[in-house]
């Protein structure tokens, strides 16, 4: 994996301003190395992301021992985040 200073383009810190007609794929890191706090960290990420984008088409991988699709795009809505 290379570093983060390695990765170039800009990063939008602003999420308060939405964007319209995105599909994101969300992974979320379910190791016992990640712990309680930093679980709660990627949920609430994803909140945020998925709340400040109109018309959004979701789907979350899980990422422990073996990757798990655990929300299909195009199969649940925001309220299915929380």
């Amino acid at each position: 994996m290379l570093p983060t200073s390695k990765i170039k383009g800009a990063i939008c810190m602003d999420c308060h301003e939405t964007i319209e007609g995105r599909a994101i794929v969300f992974l979320l890191d379910g190791s016992e190395s990640v712990g309680q706090d930093g679980w709660d960290k990627q949920l609430q990420f994803m909140r945020t992301i998925a709340n400040s984008i109109q018309n959004i088409r979701t789907g979350v991988v899980f990422i422990s021992n073996t990757p798990t699709i655990e929300l299909h795009m195009n199969h649940y809505t925001k309220a299915d985040l929380e």
